[in-house]
């Protein structure tokens, strides 16, 4: 949070980079699953997503603090268990 409310290149880096990585997850999953399977999976790390703008546009700081990392972590566990998913029959 050391940059929040203030331009910075490290904002436009995670930004590119997060979203350059959820696609390509997302993509690798649903070749392992269905596109069903992915929706389901990402409802809730979306919701977070949308929440979290919305409180920047209220400039609500402490609903964008709690919405944002709650996204951080749903899309964490998300991004973990596809990976856990695509790559399961590697490992066994």
């Amino acid at each position: 949070y050391t940059y929040v409310g203030q331009d910075h290149v490290v904002q436009g880096l995670d930004r590119w980079l997060a979203t350059l990585m959820m696609i390509r997850l997302t993509a690798l999953f649903v070749m392992k699953t269905s596109i069903l399977d992915a929706a389901a999976m990402l409802v809730i790390p979306i919701s977070c997503f949308l929440f979290a703008n919305k409180a920047k546009g209220e400039r609500s700081l402490p609903n964008w603090i709690f919405y944002h990392t709650l996204w951080h972590f749903s899309g964490g566990t998300a991004s973990a268990w596809a990976t856990y998913i695509i790559r399961k029959d590697d490992f066994l």
